[in-house]
C-alpha cells in the first residue's frame, strides 16, 4: 500500500505509512514524547520496547505512523495473534505527540490501517483505555469500538504474611502453568495471556506453590519491573494464605522494586479483596474496548 498524504486543519501535509521501516530508536522517542503528559506516564527505553513488541507480537507491518517530513509524530502499534479462525488485532498503544493533537490523527490513522487490513470480516480489534481519558475514548468509539468490561490496574509492596507457610514455594519452569489455563475464573487480557507470556518467557520468573508433590498455584512475573502476568491459586488452597506466600517470595527477589498487576477483570471481587489485603492499592481503571 502506497503512503498517503493528508492534509490538517492548519494546512500542514503530512504522510501516513505502515512503521515497517521505522528504528527502534525513532519509536521510542516518539513513544515516550506522546506519553509524557499521560496519566499514567510511561518512559520505555528501546529494550523495553522491544520486550513489549515481542511480548504483543506486534506487527509493524501492520502498525501505523504519521510523519511530519522525516518525523514520526504519531502512532498506533499492532499486535496480531490467531486464535481459531479469528484475528486478534491488539491496540499495544496510540500515541500522538502533544504538539500534534487536536487533528484528528488518530481517526485517520485507523481510516489507514482499515482500508489496508486484508481480512476485515474474521477481525477482531482489541485495546485498553484509561476509563479517565474521555478523550480518547471518544475516538475510539468513534471509530468503532464498544465497552467489552471494566479492568483494573494494581501497585505497591507486598505485606509480610501473618500466616505461616505451611506450603513449598519453588522456582518452576513455564511449561508447568500452561496446564492451568483452562482454570482460570476471568480471561486475562491480550498482554497477560499464556500466549504473550510464551513470547517472552525469558524475561518472565515463575514461582509455584506446592502441597507435597501437587502444584496448587503459581505466579509468573518481571524481575526487570516487577509486572505480575498471571497469578492462580487451585480453589481448594484459596483463603489458606498460598496467594499471600507466593507474592511475598516474589517481593523478597524484587527487593525495593514494587509489584504491579495490570487488566484484572473489575467484576472479580475475590481477587480484587485479596490484592488489596496483601498490601496492593488501585492505580488506575480501564475500558477493554472492541469491535
Amino acid at each position: 500500500m502506497r503512503n498517503r498524504s493528508i492534509k490538517t486543519q492548519n494546512k500542514r501535509s503530512m504522510t501516513i505509512s505502515f512503521l515497517k521501516n521505522a528504528s527502534t530508536a525513532t519509536l521510542a522517542d516518539t513513544f515516550n514524547k506522546a506519553f509524557s503528559d499521560y496519566l499514567v506516564p510511561l518512559d520505555l527505553t528501546e529494550d523495553d520496547l522491544k520486550i513489549k513488541f515481542t511480548s504483543e507480537n506486534t506487527n509493524l507491518n501492520q502498525s501505523v505512523g504519521v510523519f511530519d517530513k522525516n518525523e514520526l509524530v504519531a502512532f498506533i502499534f499492532i499486535g496480531i495473534e490467531n486464535r481459531g479462525n479469528k484475528k486478534i488485532l491488539y491496540n499495544g498503544g496510540t500515541g500522538v505527540i502533544p504538539s500534534y493533537r487536536g487533528q484528528q490523527l488518530t481517526e485517520k490513522m485507523y481510516a489507514y490501517l482499515l482500508e489496508n487490513l486484508q481480512d476485515k470480516v474474521n477481525s477482531t480489534h482489541l485495546l485498553e483505555v484509561i476509563t479517565e481519558n474521555l478523550r480518547a475514548i471518544k475516538v475510539y468509539e468513534k471509530v468503532g469500538f464498544k465497552n467489552k468490561r471494566v479492568v483494573s490496574c494494581f501497585k505497591g509492596t507486598i505485606s509480610q504474611p501473618n500466616k505461616p507457610n505451611d506450603f513449598s514455594i519453588k522456582t518452576i519452569d513455564f511449561s508447568q502453568i500452561e496446564s492451568f489455563k483452562n482454570q482460570w475464573e476471568f480471561q486475562p487480557s491480550f498482554q497477560n495471556t499464556t500466549e504473550s507470556i510464551k513470547r517472552t518467557v525469558n524475561s518472565n520468573s515463575f514461582l509455584g506453590a506446592y502441597d507435597g508433590d501437587s502444584l496448587i498455584g503459581y505466579l509468573a512475573f518481571s524481575e526487570s519491573n516487577g509486572r505480575v502476568k498471571q497469578f492462580f491459586i487451585n480453589p481448594d488452597y484459596q483463603n489458606k494464605g498460598v496467594g499471600h506466600h507466593l507474592f511475598y517470595h516474589a517481593q523478597e527477589i524484587l527487593k525495593t522494586t514494587p509489584v504491579s498487576l495490570t487488566n484484572i477483570e473489575s467484576t472479580h471481587i475475590k481477587s480484587i479483596t485479596f490484592l488489596n489485603k496483601i498490601g496492593l492499592q488501585q492505580t488506575v481503571q480501564q475500558f477493554e474496548m472492541e469491535f
